[in-house]
């Protein structure tokens, strides 16, 4: 049984699209999907082949939740070259997409313990 607190959780709206957009195409409409971010092609070959050899030459795990330390360091590096700003790696997350990305930021947000936003005064 599920519980009854699940009756007041609103639907992703952005998947509730997607689901009506594939429903359209599968109808036999031509349809641009923006509601995703997806982009209308395929994956340019290069980038499909450097995941290969990425999955042929090491082991792949799930990760932290705050994404790879070596990308994380890269990036960090990246904002030094480019920006001269330093942004430490233990200050960089790196998610799969933004959905992933806005529930720790809005929790930033948030005072603790209660549903009221942050504001400066």
């Amino acid at each position: 049984m599920l519980a009854a607190r699940m009756a007041n959780i609103e639907p992703f709206e952005v998947m509730e699209i997607q689901t009506l957009a594939r429903e359209c195409e599968a109808k036999g409409m031509d349809v641009i999907h923006m509601e995703i971010g997806e982009p209308d092609f395929r994956t340019p070959p290069p980038i499909v082949a450097a995941a290969k050899r990425a999955l042929d030459g090491q082991p792949m795990f799930y990760t932290s939740a705050l994404g790879l330390m070596e990308l994380r360091e890269a990036i960090s590096r990246f904002y030094q070259v480019r920006y001269r700003l330093d942004v430490p790696a233990s200050r960089i997350i790196v998610t799969a997409g933004s959905s992933a990305a806005l529930e720790p930021a809005v929790t930033t947000m948030r005072e603790a313990g209660t549903s009221t936003w942050y504001r400066s005064r």
